[in-house]
Formats: structure tokens, C-alpha cells, sequence
């Protein structure tokens, strides 16, 4: 296979968009969640629904197969796609690049505020300009960079999850504190939602545009926090993306046999560091130290 097989006519990677519509429509498979329900059954089924019969299936499924891995996906894409437009734009490289990271933080900002909370187009706009910055390393240097950034994400997310055990531990305990019980419920409320704020969020969303754009609006000083707060794990994919391009893994100009090799470990290990997940989530009955923990930290390495 080379790098001539996998592109049109036109020069352009017709693989890289063929995986990149995949990895959307697998994004979307597991936001519909959110679209759907509230935000805390993203993480955990018993939040809305339920953890039983189809409803723990899907769940189930849905964490083996597709969570975190097509966001994954399209982050390497998007760092990918990067360098393959500011090596074909050549000395005007950095205007095209930035203009095209301003244009998407404004449909970001509006998409978050006027659609839907979760969005992440504002996220991978600030991240994809930083990603300038490293653009001319080699391979070795990005791969390495970006490999550290998500440990470094990996282990802040852990941290927090302990963070979070200790506090329920403080809360839980034989005299606890108002100010522990205070903290543990202000933690917890966004994965266990009590009956009183799931009636709130559901009375928001199916009530007007109006209203749920001015909601949103009204809470539009942490998109700051959201996108510093992913900034690392999704600066350390592009860069991995980037490493990939450099090398030819991204553009099929390596051989069939190198890559059926990491394909079968790659979705071997990973399979089995997701199985280990859902039967430690579903163990707990879903405590959310453990999700959270599960899903922002211990999932990295295998996703």
C-alpha cells in the first residue's frame, strides 16, 4: 500500500476522510445520550433510564466499543489534517491555519451556547492553534510530546478521582462535617443527580429555545475551564496524529503487515482494558469515583 492508493485526483487523503466520517458518526452515537437524557446518564445509567435489560446493554456496549476511542480518533485526525493543510499551503502555512481555528471557535461558541452544552469545537479550535507551535518537530519529538500530555491528563483526572473517594469517605463517616457532606454532594450531584435536580434540568431543556439559550449563555464562563480543563489529553492526540502523518502511518505508506500487526494488538488490548472497566463499573454499582476515575484517566492508555 502507498500513499498514492489512498488519495483521489484531486491530492486529496480520500482514507483520512472516509475514517474521519467514521469517527464523527461514532461521536455522535454516544452524544445522542446527552442530546437525549441528562447529562449525568452519559457516565452513568442509573442517573435516567436505568442500568437493567437493554438499557445496561447498550450501556455496556457502548463503553466496550465506542466511548472515548472515535473522539480519540478524530483528535489524531484533526492533528493529522493539520499539517496536510499547512504543508500544502506552504509559506502562507500560519495564516490559514489560524484563520481556520478562528472560524471554528466561533461556530464553537455559537454551537455551545445556542445548541447544546457539550460542545467541543471551541476545545479543538484553541488546542488545534496551540498544536501550531509544534508543527515543525519530527516524529520521534511529537509522538513522545504528545504520549506525555495525555499521562499528564491521566494522571491529573486520577488525582481527582481520589479526590472524590476522600470526600465521600469524610462525608460518610461517623461525624462528618456539614462542610464534607457539602463538598461530597456538590462532587457527586453531576453523575447523581437527586430526583429534585433531574426535574430542574428536564423543566430547562424541554421548555423553550429562548430559554435554554439563555441558560446556556448564563453559564458561558466555563467554557474557559472546560477547555483548559481537556486541553492536555486533546493537545497530546493531535500531536500523536501529527506524529502519524509525519511517518506515514496516517497516509497507508506503510506495509499491509505493519499495520494488520498493530491492529490486532492494538484492538486486543483495548478491548480487554475495556471489559476490565464495564465489570469494575457495574462491581460498584456505578460509584461515581470509579466512573469518573474509569472514564477520564484509566481508559487512556487503552482507548
Amino acid at each position: 500500500m502507498t500513499t498514492a492508493s489512498c488519495c483521489d485526483n484531486s491530492g486529496r487523503l480520500v482514507t483520512l476522510d472516509l475514517i474521519r466520517g467514521v469517527a464523527v458518526m461514532g461521536i455522535f452515537s454516544v452524544n445522542v445520550v446527552d442530546f437525549a437524557m441528562i447529562s449525568a446518564a452519559y457516565l452513568n445509567p442509573r442517573a435516567y433510564g436505568g442500568s437493567s435489560g437493554a438499557d445496561g446493554l447498550v450501556w455496556a456496549l457502548n463503553l466496550l466499543l465506542v466511548d472515548g476511542k472515535f473522539r480519540t480518533l478524530f483528535s489524531c485526525l484533526f492533528g493529522a489534517s493539520m499539517l496536510l493543510v499547512i504543508d500544502r499551503a506552504g509559506p502562507a502555512g500560519w495564516s490559514v491555519h489560524w484563520r481556520r481555528m478562528a472560524v471554528l471557535l466561533l461556530f464553537g461558541l455559537a454551537h455551545a451556547i445556542l445548541l447544546w452544552r457539550g460542545d467541543v469545537l471551541a476545545l479543538y479550535a484553541v488546542t488545534g492553534a496551540l498544536a501550531y507551535l509544534f508543527h515543525r518537530l519530527p516524529v520521534e519529538k511529537l509522538a513522545g510530546l504528545g504520549a506525555a500530555l495525555s499521562m499528564t491528563s491521566l494522571i491529573l483526572f486520577g488525582a481527582t478521582a481520589v479526590a472524590m473517594w476522600h470526600q465521600d469517605v469524610l462525608a460518610s463517616g461517623p461525624h462528618p462535617s456539614a462542610l464534607a457532606i457539602s463538598n461530597r454532594d456538590a462532587n457527586f450531584g453531576s453523575f447523581q443527580p437527586t430526583p429534585q435536580q433531574v426535574a430542574a434540568d428536564l423543566a430547562i431543556y424541554r421548555g423553550s429555545w429562548s430559554s435554554i439559550a439563555a441558560f446556556e449563555a448564563g453559564k458561558a464562563s466555563q467554557i474557559p475551564v472546560n477547555i483548559l480543563t481537556l486541553l492536555p489529553d486533546t493537545l497530546g492526540l493531535m500531536l500523536l496524529g501529527m506524529a502519524a502523518y509525519r511517518s506515514g502511518f496516517a497516509t497507508g505508506a506503510w506495509s499491509d503487515r505493519r499495520y494488520r500487526q498493530i491492529a490486532i494488538w492494538g484492538i486486543a488490548v483495548g478491548l480487554a482494558g475495556f471489559a476490565a472497566l464495564v465489570t469494575v463499573d457495574w462491581a460498584s454499582g456505578f460509584y461515581v469515583p470509579i466512573l469518573f476515575g474509569g472514564f477520564l484517566a484509566a481508559m487512556t492508555p487503552f482507548r
